[in-house]
């Protein structure tokens, strides 16, 4: 996620500075530290250091007001702590959620779904009816997860995700209506 800074030509053909100098100086911070800092992510983070690295610049821009007056150490150093929280919150994330995915994903076993994931009476039971992928895609949907969250954790692409959530939302919806239940439709 970034933030396109764009200016005006100036009378001389040149660039002119852009309204916020703030913005120059967070451009210029983001260029001469950017390739450190995913270097630094990756050698704690793996395969989702990018990602981070761009949220933990895109938290920098939204608090530049409060960075500009830092040293660029200081600011180095916000930015890569925002990473590695970011990561760990991430890992954590998975961690707690992988157990539940491989209840979910083995053939034959119909673990209940916990109820605080769905509080409508009788959507339980049909969250059994639908394939283990669609099942999972929904519920961690439910629980805020992103389909491209959803696709590093299942190993699927994010577009197969979002596929699977169609499927399963539609699958559900015609199960509501067999049953008679008005908000089917809502």
């Amino acid at each position: 996620m970034t933030q396109d800074i764009t200016c005006a030509p100036a009378a001389d053909g040149g660039e002119a500075d852009p309204p916020d100098s703030r913005a120059t100086e967070f451009e210029r911070f983001y260029r001469d530290n950017i390739i450190r800092l995913i270097t630094v992510a990756t050698h704690m983070f793996g395969q989702d250091a990018q990602d981070l690295t761009h949220e933990a610049m895109a938290t920098a821009f939204q608090n530049w007001h409060k960075l500009a007056s830092r040293t660029p150490g200081e600011r180095f150093n916000y930015v890569k702590q925002a990473i590695i929280w970011k990561g760990v919150r991430l890992q954590d994330r998975e961690a707690n959620l992988r157990p539940r995915l491989r209840k979910l994903l083995t053939p034959g076993e119909q673990e209940p779904v916990e109820s605080r994931v769905i509080s409508a009476e009788g959507a339980l039971e049909l969250l059994q009816h639908l394939p283990s992928r669609q099942r999972v895609a929904l519920i961690l949907t439910s629980e805020g997860y992103t389909a491209k969250e959803i696709s590093k954790l299942t190993g699927v692409s994010p577009s197969t995700v979002r596929s699977q959530l169609q499927q399963g939302r539609a699958t559900l919806g015609r199960l509501r209506r067999e049953r008679g239940d008005e908000r089917a439709d809502a």
